[in-house]
């Protein structure tokens, strides 16, 4: 039986138990431009207050240039406006006027940013970063792609055609399989929220990970298009889009359905009740007046998912009287356990091996004491490899084991593997190598030296080839003078041990490794100033998001995302190399590389590994600036330098 206020009660618990899921993925709809698009609204204040001052210039004869410049505009929508612009520009075949108007436009914001004494955060003139956002905010990236296409024809004519016709088939492609892809995984977030305690963050990628992303993804195309071809009529206009309004449900609950299928059961499902989903989205209407005053605020909080997860209610509806009904091909739908979880006795056949898993006593670990408990607990360090090391690495595997399938078995969270799309081989192939890694494992002296060796030395090589591809020639990077950077091996290991009792959560470590490392390269940027009369190493003023020239966001993002890699792959794997090797050998090994060290460290105190490609880069007077308070000009360094060099 229809009932509204039901429908909206049991939303307000869905929304109450699932609001941070719900929110991030229609905010992302928003962005994408697929619904919702009223709770990004906050983000064209700055251009009303533009268009205010331009007005008033405009009266006044007052000059209010800078109070322009000063206003910061609003990504999504002025950067839209600027690439339709130049797009409008190219495709008219202004094409050297824009490339022209650009790279002038380019220089003024570099020249602007360098010449500026003060670090600038927001820096525009360096990096990779910067460069990212000088190409796309300027246009210069339609340019460049339209020059392309000069270049291979010889003709201005064929270019733009070429052109447009690109630009048609790429936002197309965008537009099909991924942004209206989007409109499904929400959908399936919402039905899942519905009765389950715990959404999963993997649901964004479920349409993906079904193996049915290009069937789904035609069923929404062929669903806009019919959509549209219903616009030309006057009654279609109003009354189909109701007719197909519950496509997106239908195929979030099975992908593999067929479009024209899809399309189909749809409008028989809401057969006489299209009406009836009218009243339902117009019964907002208060809420929608506030979240009118809000500019969009209310709504991205709380109205949105408010009316989706009353919505999903109102397909539960409809779906279950299709079914009374036995409209053709309702069988298709037959998610059973989207809408009731599943009894003990069917998890535990279905998911026989995790749920032994779960029952199954831990291998008892003993925790060791005294000052070899406390390195050994809190960073994960041993003297040397035991048997209660082989007994933890086994306990914790067990341990994150069923902290992942904990939430299935107890009927916490959506049972992927009962699922029609659900695909074991693909699953069971990387549960296998995430078992054979074992990243919560201990770390014995040994490993942990020979690894600090190992990534300084591969920081080393990959600093040598970066200058060697920009420059041309080989220069001996870093302070020492050995085939080593120190930084990249200390930062490695206090990632490993610093943030040992972070491992179990992947997203905790990410975030706790981006801080390691911008404490650790910003104190050492300070140190090797203060040590060496101020003479810099790297200097990121003019790179987008940095903080005093020490520390920059787009090298804090490279060494967030490599340490996680050290963390979960490269370290458990060189790990299991070292232990193959015997201690006898490993241990003479380490002493001598110490030793070796060492002696580099003491020398190059006195004598520093410096000079030109090192510490003196001579570039444009654009990329330079002078210190007053050392009285020497201090050169930026490139991109490819940005990556600690100690």
């Amino acid at each position: 039986m229809y009932n509204r206020k039901a429908f909206k009660k049991s939303a307000k618990i869905a929304v109450k138990n699932h609001i941070l899921i719900y929110i991030v993925s229609l905010i992302v709809s928003a962005v994408l431009g697929i619904a919702y698009t009223s709770s990004i609204d906050i983000f064209t204040i700055n251009e009303d207050i533009s268009l205010w001052i331009q007005y008033y210039q405009s009266e006044t004869n007052q000059d209010v240039d800078e109070m322009l410049d000063n206003i910061p505009t609003s990504g999504g929508i002025s950067l839209y406006s600027k690439l339709k612009s130049v797009w409008g520009e190219l495709a008219q075949g202004k094409i050297n006027e824009m490339k022209d108007k650009t790279q002038q436009e380019i220089q003024q914001t570099v020249d602007k940013d360098a010449a500026i004494k003060e670090n600038v955060i927001l820096g525009r003139s360096q990096g990779v970063f910067s460069s990212i956002v000088n190409y796309i905010s300027s246009g210069q990236i339609l340019v460049s792609i339209i020059l392309l296409f000069k270049n291979i024809t010889g003709s201005d004519n064929a270019a733009i055609v070429l052109f447009i016709l690109l630009s048609f088939v790429v936002l197309m492609a965008v537009w099909i399989f991924f942004f209206n892809i989007f409109s499904i995984i929400y959908k399936r977030i919402f039905m899942e929220g519905r009765i389950y305690k715990e959404v999963p963050i993997q649901r964004f990628a479920y349409i993906f990970k079904s193996g049915k992303w290009c069937k789904a993804a035609m069923t929404m195309l062929l669903k806009d298009v019919y959509e549209i071809l219903w616009l030309f009529t006057i009654v279609g206009a109003f009354i189909k889009k109701y007719s197909y309004f519950m496509v997106p449900y239908i195929v979030a609950e099975n992908p593999d359905i067929s479009p024209n299928t899809a399309i189909t059961l749809s409008r028989k499902m809401m057969r006489g009740h299209k009406w009836q989903c009218f009243v339902l989205s117009w019964s907002f209407i208060l809420w929608e007046i506030l979240d009118f005053f809000s500019y969009g605020i209310i709504g991205a909080i709380y109205l949105n998912p408010y009316k989706e997860a009353t919505f999903a209610e109102y397909y539960v509806y409809i779906r279950n009287l299709a079914k009374e009904n036995g409209i053709e091909n309702i069988d298709l739908l037959n998610d059973k356990y989207l809408y009731e979880i599943p009894d003990e006795e069917v998890i535990k056949a279905t998911y026989k091996e995790e749920y032994e898993l779960v029952n199954k006593p831990l291998p008892e670990y003993k925790k060791k004491k005294g000052i070899i408990g406390f390195l050994n607990n809190t960073f994960g360090i041993t003297l040397f490899y035991g048997k209660e090391d082989e007994i933890y690495q086994e306990h914790m595997s067990q341990v994150i084991a069923i902290k992942h399938v904990n939430s299935v078995v107890s009927g916490k969270t959506y049972p992927i593997k009962m699922s029609k799309v659900y695909d074991a081989s693909k699953e069971n192939m990387v549960k296998k190598w995430i078992r054979d890694l074992r990243y919560m494992r201990h770390y014995s002296v040994v490993s942990l030296v020979m690894m600090f060796f190992a990534v300084s030395f591969i920081g080393w090589i990959w600093e040598v080839i970066l200058h060697l591809i920009e420059d041309g020639r080989f220069v001996n990077r870093g302070v020492l003078h050995g085939p080593w950077l120190p930084i990249y091996g200390a930062g490695g290991i206090l990632i490993l041990l610093l943030l040992f009792k972070f491992r179990k959560n992947p997203v905790l470590e990410f975030i706790t490794a981006i801080i390691v490392c911008g404490v650790v390269e910003y104190f050492t940027s300070w140190y090797l100033e203060i040590a060496h009369n101020g003479k810099k190493w790297w200097d990121y003023t003019g790179y987008f998001l940095n903080l005093n020239g020490r520390i920059c966001a787009e090298g804090l993002l490279v060494f967030g995302l490599g340490g996680i890699a050290f963390v979960y792959i490269v370290a458990p794997m060189l790990d299991n190399l070292l232990r193959k090797i015997s201690m006898a050998i490993l241990v003479p090994i380490c002493i001598a590389l110490i030793i070796i060290f060492m002696v580099d460290k003491i020398y190059s105190n006195e004598h520093p590994n410096e000079g030109k490609g090192i510490t003196d880069y001579a570039l444009s007077e654009e990329a330079s600036f002078y210190n007053q308070d050392r009285e020497e000009s201090v050169c930026l360094q490139s991109f490819y330098h940005q990556y600690m060099s100690y």
